[in-house]
């Protein structure tokens, strides 16, 4: 039925379906994939063996036995690779889905192609896909996509019927050529697809399975609508067509000649063979959808049938080229002399709207053009009371989706009533009176709610069916979802319908509606582009799409059930073009390549196709609508047919140049005239062509080439036009048609949107055609928009990047999807803000692909999908995602979140499969299923590395499949989250199966009052548990199966059992668990095989303490076990208990183990400190066993607690006396009344912290302070020296405090900012430190600090190399808390160059930092710590150009000579430039500029990686100017660190800060950049992303424009991956600079 026909044709983005959509979140069923091998295929193999040579030859060897025999060999390995496929094993513990089926096995192989593609189609689960890529055998893998149908006599139209003359009349057209038509099947009954006049060629019909539904004509039939393709079962199982498409577009390729009701008609090549390959089956389930894989094997089957010509009338939403199979299917097609045609899309009239696999290019691509008439369905309206207006006297109309709705037989007069009157928006989105319309037909009018509800709502009222005017200027759509009754469900346009409305207004009316087999002819304007055709360019190349243009609206085909009927899409003007190619062909003796078909083809059409009464444009039309008649006159080849420059965005002095191959295909040589013309020329592009003419041989080929000279200030706009040809033998002129496009931002340009008419427009598709790039679009109210709407390019063409769509101040508009459809998408567009809109409704909110851009202060509502993200990398800010099916989900896509709420979904709140990601302060709560899944499928668990900061998981519900609130197996950071009541059987707080190495690092996170396990890890995962609080968790706090990790410094509380451990590596240290209390399994701990290692724990009031089972491998140290009601320790070996207090006596008396009582504060409060100096535990740790430098609060862990003068760690979690995280030195770097000292101090914790300063003397006495003050979580404390140590003239500062993470930073200045230069703050460093800059003269002086902060003096060897040797400076003793502050000129002489080193005698650490330089060019650098040598160093900064250069100064400190290898990177991560240095010695140092070390002959700034295989090297880098105004130092950094701060800010009039951010590894980077004042308000945050490579260098206002002068405050940075900084201050007049490090918050 017609409607068949067009329910997928004429199909908008308004009803895009989940099918659409390439991914969705993996079953436990698994998903299909196609899996491509690395051995070519049989046609690789041919095109690569057969390069350069014709048509003809490369088919005959694509058959040979050679080829046979290859393709044997193939299947052979395919079967070895088959086996190996099959025998992989699931791995338990992967993540699958909510409602999963039963599980199936990780990989199911359902189908083999070794022809077009060494490929498999496999089944599998996550696991097995994780195999699979893995595999040696495998090249890529691509996942399945869904492909939808794009829906006369028109020889006479193309010029069709000379040709025919050529080939000997009708009776010849297309003999013995092959068509192969892969659809919805065909119906070999038609008359039009059956001649008893043709007989099958040898060898056909293939295959015989099929044989019965073969003709004739039709000579292959073949079925892939099968479970082996992906498709659902169904009762048909035969090439028949079920939906009637297929068949018309076979009629219209090659339907045989037939006389109709309407007038005789037969097919472009009515001769042509036709083969029937089927991908689409039943209409009324998901199998109206072909799959990927079937297309694919399709293909192959055509090829391998020796089909001349293959059509697809069918496609999806466009995919890059690199991501698409079947566009790479088309591809090797055409190289082994198959012509592929494709059908454009009916998503017209928008630009950037042609589909997959139409925008390959290989393929030929067409569009659609009107014939010289039109047939249509109508109604009519009369009336007894006035005359009705001619307008309403036929009346085209489109019935609703559904055979209840099809028309039959004629319906009426029926009275139609407006409903105006009881709603006065006519949209009947409410209910109406009762009775109001009863026995009529209801007029009403699009919007605002489904159409289900509008038909409820009239129905309701008493009417028998409804009519629905548009509410835009657009083509009528099918509306779908209707309910019946009412069986009247029509709609009609939107000035007939206003028109209706205005006569009802006034008078009483009945309708008349007129069945679907009676048509109506209307005469139309030839050769107008359809306003369903889809529009290029192509969105991701840019290039020329469609290539060409033919009729589609209002075509004569076959129809099943009608016999024939019109039908329209560009479905229909394919099969015209391949009819004609299949003229072509016979033609020239089938012995063209398809490149020579497709330019005879596309570079003869005619240029005569109008839209809205102007000529069209190129990237409508492509080269223009086919002309057969002059095809079969061309007698030169284009290569390629149309030319693109894309979009210009910056001047080019050389020029942009584009290339067209000539080649002579005529039988003598011939002369080209070649001409330019500029239909639209452009102010900013002056255009040349070289040469004017061109003289070939037969066979010859020659080069065109038309170039683009841009001027120095770009306009916006395009330019095209044609570049014509005429032959000097030929009547046939060539054009080959071009386009480009000058992208200026727009970036002051505001537009505005209001539904109502009054502001510049009143829909949102109108606004997006408008637009231009960097452009804002604003919608100043707060109406319902319609969903459906595509973002991709504007009516130019030219990509909307940076386009800001956002609601006015105090609007609030919502966009409304159909109950299938997305709000709105995203498609291959980069850089797009949306701000402040509401999506509702929908089986997409918010969708995006392939696309870049960022969402703030959205709201997504009752969506299937709240958001969906494939291939596209996406921030969202202080957006809400509630009562939707799945809240958020990404596939393939790099995501950054922060400041979101995810609840009340029904399914999962957040779902990542192969998506790297950042999420910090989110609130997802109250999901049906998981709060978060992050999963890997295509990636490793490194590449999808998520970072998870401070948020709320509260009240989601794990599944029977997927234990866990948060379900995760790819590498993560956890910090400062609240993981809470995570409902189910399966409640985990944290749930991380591991396959592949992933590394999860959990830190300062509460996991409290789940039903399950508070963390359950499996299968090789690597867990670092540091400082996080668990308690009151239904079955174990921590659960480790087969897997590994360390916990320190966390509190288990009141959970079943505490730590459970079974197969796995775990060792334990700083910890307390307690309040272990179940019955039978109230553990502190219990470790059933693996190895074990228990240091500086508490263990009490469990059930039962430590249970070791079948565990060898044990080490319980420096532990207090105690009041565990059924015993301490069970299954230990004396030799692996160490200096513990054990209450039951276990070993006492033993390797230092005592039955003494620890002496807790208040164990019945919980408090487990020790009570005072007399508990058995003070001072009283094994140091051979040690646990770390903190305890179980994260205070330092060696203190002197029983007063004896010695410092020793504490047996247990928590260290006696100890009230202080690590102390931080800072030297009273001058004493100079001209100068100051800062001090700025972030409080990273996540509770205030109590910060002590206290001045010591060099001499070690304590001579200012104390001075405490109260640090708030969050906030900065920033104070000059002067003001809080008052007294303090020279020595150096204890910073102490009672919270870990305590972030410093000094900054050294003049008066009146003459120089400033500032560095982070450290303890104490090392026993052996490395200070690299020294330098003494007249003009500088080198000034050393080394500070002892230990309660005992030290002495300390000072020695300074040098490359001529190495002089001891000075053996110096440095009393207690002391400090030793020499300038390098007191050891005497003049010095240049050299380190120097700093050594204590009694390996205790020190601190020490050098301030270098002259002037106002000073330097502060952190000494470099000896024991902690690197291989590999990175220099955050590298800038050596005319006027800064930079030093890299590396020292070798192992023990035997390195080669060295530096290389330098620009800013986007490509490699400049590698050098090798040869035999660096053992102590020797490598110091040159960047300059000379890389001769680079340009500028260059980026970054560098210093790197000897086995080395040990410590390094520093300086940059200055070559004035020597300003100068920095850095130390080169080894780690990068996924948290840290700087610790002040200075943007002020007078002075910068800026940051600079370095993503040196192999991963994208998602990273976030907060600037907070210093009572921790954040006055704005940028969410970013750093490609591997990449450096990002930029002020404070780069990052947040919106942000005015800050003077104090900090900035925080995180990253879910590991990445550089520095912080770079300045004054505006460059007098000075300062660059500090990065202060790590976790690394």
């Amino acid at each position: 039925m017609r409607k068949q026909l067009l329910v997928i044709a004429f199909v908008l983005l308004s009803t895009i379906g989940v099918s659409s959509v390439s991914g969705a979140p993996p079953s436990q069923r698994g998903d299909t994939y196609i899996v491509v091998l690395k051995e070519p295929s049989v046609v690789e193999k041919v095109i690569e063996l057969t390069r350069g040579e014709s048509r003809s030859v490369r088919r005959q060897m694509l058959f040979s036995p050679a080829a046979i025999d290859y393709q044997r060999s193939l299947e052979t390995s395919q079967l070895r690779t088959l086996r190996a496929f099959t025998s992989i094993g699931d791995r338990p513990g992967r993540l699958a889905v909510q409602g999963a089926s039963s599980p199936e096995p990780p990989v199911t192989v359902l189908a083999r192609q070794s022809f077009l593609l060494n490929m498999m189609v496999v089944r599998c689960t996550e696991a097995g896909l994780s195999e699979l890529r893995r595999h040696p055998d495998v090249k890529v893998i691509y996942q399945s996509r869904k492909r939808q149908l794009h829906m006369d006599s028109v020889p006479l139209v193309v010029g069709a019927m000379a040709v025919w003359d050529l080939l000997g009349g009708i009776e010849a057209a297309g003999k013995d050529i092959k068509i192969g038509i892969i659809d919805s099947g065909l119906d070999h009954t038609h008359p039009m697809l059956s001649d008893s006049n043709l007989t099958p060629p040898s060898g056909f019909p293939k295959p015989e399975e099929f044989s019965a539904y073969t003709n004739g004509k039709i000579i292959v039939a073949r079925n892939y609508v099968t479970p082996e393709f992906g498709y659902e079962e169904q009762e048909v199982q035969t090439p028949e067509d079920e939906m009637g498409h297929g068949t018309a577009v076979a009629s219209v390729a090659a339907g045989a000649f037939v006389s109709t009701f309407y007038l005789p008609m037969q097919g472009m090549a009515p001769k042509a063979f036709l083969g029937n390959y089927k991908v689409f089956g039943d209409p009324d389930t998901d199998n109206r959808f072909s799959r990927s894989e079937a297309v694919i094997a399709a293909i192959a089957d055509a090829v391998a049938d020796q089909m001349d010509v293959i059509n697809l009338s069918l496609g999806g939403l466009a995919a890059p080229n690199e991501d698409d199979i079947e566009q790479l299917a088309v591809e090797l097609a055409t190289e082994v002399g198959v012509v592929v045609v494709a059908s454009a899309g009916n998503e017209g009239p928008r630009a950037g709207t042609v589909s997959s696999p139409g925008n390959s290019p290989a393929a030929i691509t067409v569009g659609a053009t009107t014939p010289a008439r039109t047939l249509d369905y109508v109604l009519e309206i009369t009336s007894t009371q006035a005359t009705v207006p001619s307008e309403l006297a036929q009346v085209e109309y489109e019935p609703a989706e559904g055979s209840s709705h099809t028309i039959t037989t004629e319906i009426g007069p029926l009275p139609i009533a407006s409903i105006k009157p009881f709603d006065p928006t006519a949209e009947c989105c409410s209910a109406l009176p009762s009775g109001s319309l009863t026995g009529k037909i209801a007029l009403i009018r699009r919007g605002n709610c489904t159409f289900r509800e509008k038909a409820a709502n009239a129905v309701a009222a008493g009417a028998v069916g409804i009519v629905v005017y548009q509410n835009v200027d657009e083509p009528l759509v099918i509306m779908s979802d209707v309910d019946s009754p009412p069986q009247v469900a029509v709609m009609i346009e939107k000035s007939k319908g206003e028109i209706l409305e205005d006569f009802l207004a006034l008078y009483s009316a009945n309708i008349v509606i007129y069945p679907q087999t009676q048509l109506f002819p209307y005469p139309a304007a030839k050769d107008q582009l359809t306003r369903f055709s889809s529009r290029g360019p192509d969105i991701f190349s840019l290039e020329i799409k469609p290539d060409l243009v033919a009729p589609g609206q209002t075509i004569l085909a076959a129809n099943s059930d009608l016999g024939n009927a019109p039908v329209s899409g560009t479905s229909f003007a394919a099969p015209i073009v391949s009819g004609a190619a299949a003229l072509i062909q016979q033609l020239h003796l089938n012995k063209w390549s398809p490149a020579a078909v497709k330019s005879s083809l596309v570079n003869t059409a005619d240029k005569s196709t109008t839209w809205e009464g102007e000529p069209a444009s190129v990237i409508h039309t492509g080269n223009g609508r086919l002309n057969v008649t002059r095809a079969a006159e061309a007698s030169a080849m284009l290569a390629p047919v149309s030319v693109s420059f894309g979009t210009i965005d910056q001047a080019s002095q050389q020029g942009i140049e584009r290339e067209i191959e000539v080649t002579n295909l005529g039988t003598s040589r011939q002369t080209f005239a070649i001409e330019l013309v500029e239909v639209t020329p452009h102010p900013s592009v002056k255009l040349s062509l070289s040469p004017v003419a061109l003289t070939l041989d037969s066979g010859e080929k020659g080069k065109v080439i038309l170039k683009a000279l841009t001027t120095a200030s770009l306009q916006y706009g395009v330019f095209e036009g044609f570049i014509r040809l005429t032959p000097s033998e030929s009547s046939a002129v060539l054009t080959a048609s071009y386009w480009g496009g000058v992208s200026v931002p727009a970036s002051s340009t505001v537009l505005s949107v209001k539904r109502d008419g009054t502001a510049q427009f009143s829909s949102l598709p109108d606004a997006f055609s408008e637009a231009r790039p960097g452009s804002t679009i604003e919608i100043r109210d707060s109406s319902v928009y319609p969903g459906g709407i595509t973002l991709n390019v504007n009516q130019d063409g030219i990509p909307l990047t940076g386009l800001t769509l956002r609601a006015g101040k105090g609007s609030s508009p919502s966009i409304l999807a159909d109950s299938e459809g997305v709000g709105l998408l995203l498609n291959g567009v980069k850089d797009v803000t949306i701000d402040g809109i509401k999506f509702r409704g929908g089986a997409y909110g918010f969708l995006s692909l392939w696309s870049s851009g960022r969402v703030r202060n959205a709201e997504l509502v009752n969506n299937q999908h709240g958001m969906w993200f494939e291939n596209s990398q996406i921030r969202v800010l202080d957006s809400t995602i509630q009562q939707t099916e799945m809240g958020l989900v990404a596939l393939s896509s790099r995501v950054n979140l922060a400041g979101m709420t995810v609840s009340n979904n029904s399914a999962q709140g957040i779902y990542l499969q192969d998506t790297p990601a950042l999420i910090q302060k989110a609130t997802v709560a109250q999901n049906q299923a998981q709060g978060m899944i992050a999963t890997y499928w295509l990636s490793t668990p490194k590449e999808s590395a998520l970072g998870l900061f401070d948020s709320i998981f509260q009240r989601n519900s794990a599944t029977a499949e997927i234990p866990g609130g948060i379900a995760v197996d790819v590498s993560s950071l956890f910090k400062g989250n609240l993981i809470k009541d995570t409902a189910g059987s399966n409640g985990d707080g944290i749930y991380a199966p591991g396959d592949l190495p992933a590394v999860f690092w959990i830190q300062d996170n509460q996991l409290t009052d789940n039903t399950g396990h508070g963390l359950y890890t499996t299968n090789g995962t690597q867990v670092h548990f540091v400082r996080n609080r668990v308690t009151n968790n239904g079955k174990f706090g921590l659960y480790l199966k087969s897997s590994a990790g360390s916990v320190s410094s966390s509190w288990f509380l009141g959970n079943t059992t505490g730590i459970r451990s079974e197969d796995s590596d775990l060792d334990v240290s700083n910890s307390v668990i307690a309040q272990s209390t179940s019955f039978s399994s109230g553990y502190g701990i219990f470790a059933k095989e693996g190895q074990i290692s228990i240091r500086n724990s508490t263990i009490t009031q469990n059930r039962r303490g430590v249970q070791l089972d079948s565990v060898p491998t044990h080490l319980v140290a420096n532990s207090i076990l105690d009041q565990n009601s059924q015993g301490d320790l069970h299954g230990a070996e004396l030799g692996g208990v160490h200096s513990n207090l054990i209450s039951d006596g276990m070993f006492a008396g033993s390797n230092g183990n005592e039955r003494w009582d620890p002496r807790f504060t208040n164990a019945l409060a919980g408090d487990y400190s020790l009570r005072d100096r007399n508990s058995p535990a003070v001072d009283m740790a094994d140091p051979d066993y040690p646990s770390g430098p903190v305890d179980a609060l994260g205070m330092e862990r060696s203190v002197d607690g029983d007063n004896d003068g010695q410092p020793k760690p504490d047996i247990g979690a928590l260290e006696y006396g100890s009230t202080s995280w690590v102390p931080l030195v800072l030297p009273v770097l001058s004493s100079s009344p001209q100068d100051f000292v800062g001090i700025a101090m972030v409080n990273t914790a996540q509770e205030p912290a109590r910060v002590t300063l206290k001045g010591y003397s060099n001499g070690g006495s304590l001579v200012a302070g104390p001075y405490e003050v109260d640090v708030a979580s969050g906030t900065q404390f920033s104070k000059l020296l002067t003001e809080v140590l008052p007294g303090l003239k020279q020595g150096w500062v204890q910073i102490t405090t009672n919270k870990p993470d305590l972030m410093s930073f000094t900054m050294l200045g003049r008066e009146g900012l003459i120089y400033m230069d500032g560095t982070d703050l450290s303890g104490a460093i090392s026993p052996r430190l490395l200070l690299p800059e020294m330098k003494s003269d007249k003009t500088t002086d080198t000034q050393l600090y080394i500070v002892n902060p230990n309660p005992q003096s030290v002495r300390v060897d000072i020695m300074l190399h040098r490359p001529t040797g190495t002089t001891p400076l000075r053996s110096e003793t440095i009393a207690a808390r002391g400090a030793y502050n020499p300038k390098l000129s007191g050891y005497g002489g003049s010095v240049s160059g050299g380190y120097v080193t700093v050594e204590v005698r009694e390996q205790l650490p020190v601190f020490a930092m050098e301030i270098f330089g002259t002037g106002a060019s000073k330097a502060g650098l952190l000494a470099l710590d000896m024991t902690r040598p690197q291989s590999a160093l990175f220099a955050a900064q590298l800038a050596s150009t005319q006027t800064v250069d930079t030093i890299l100064n590396v020292i070798n400190v192992g023990a035997t000579a390195v080669d060295l290898t530096l290389e330098a990177y620009d800013e986007s991560g490509s490699l400049v430039k590698t050098v090798k240095e040869p035999r660096l010695a053992a102590g020797q140092q490598y110091r040159k500029a960047a300059s000379e070390i890389f001769s680079f002959g340009r500028d260059v700034i980026g970054w560098a990686r210093i790197k000897a295989t086995d080395g040990e090297l410590v390094g520093c880098l300086r940059f200055s100017d070559t004035a020597g105004t300003f100068m920095a130092s850095l130390p080169l950094q080894s780690r990068p660190a996924r948290e840290f701060v700087f610790g002040h800010i200075a943007q002020t009039g007078e002075t910068f800060t800026g940051v600079t951010l370095l993503n040196a590894g192999d991963d994208y980077a998602q990273v976030s950049l907060e600037v907070l004042d210093h009572t921790g308000v954040s006055k704005g945050i940028s969410l970013f992303e750093l490609k591997p490579g990449e450096k990002r260098a930029r002020t404070i206002p780069e990052y947040l424009p919106e942000l005015g002068e800050q003077g104090g405050g900090f900035v925080r940075v995180r990253s879910n991956s590991p990445i550089y900084g520095f912080e770079l201050f300045g004054h505006s007049t460059l007098r000075f600079m300062s660059a500090v490090p990065q202060q790590v918050v976790v690394y």
